[in-house]
């Protein structure tokens, strides 16, 4: 629904999304006829390569909030992207 450049306040600037996704049209017929009410997931997300960082919502849930720090890196991966400690790690 929306992608432009934005300045991200911590990471700097990138690429600004937001998506939404109407989780009611891909539930079994049977939840369909409990809920009746559109179930919706939004995210708001930041390209800020090799940064991605998403926060998923659900409008219905306002005390829900996801966030999702990803990294791109070359070569063949890493065992710790986001350099965690020990304890984050366990």
């Amino acid at each position: 629904l929306q992608r432009e450049r934005r300045v991200h306040p911590v990471h700097g600037p990138g690429i600004f999304t937001v998506k939404r996704f109407h989780l009611d049209r891909r539930l079994p017929r049977w939840i369909q006829a409990l809920v009746h009410v559109p179930i919706r997931l939004e995210e708001r997300g930041w390209n800020l390569y090799p940064l991605m960082v998403s926060v998923i919502t659900i409008p219905m849930f306002p005390h829900f909030r996801l966030h999702i720090h990803s990294l791109y890196l070359s070569g063949t991966g890493s065992d710790n992207a986001h350099n965690l400690g020990e304890g984050a790690l366990a």
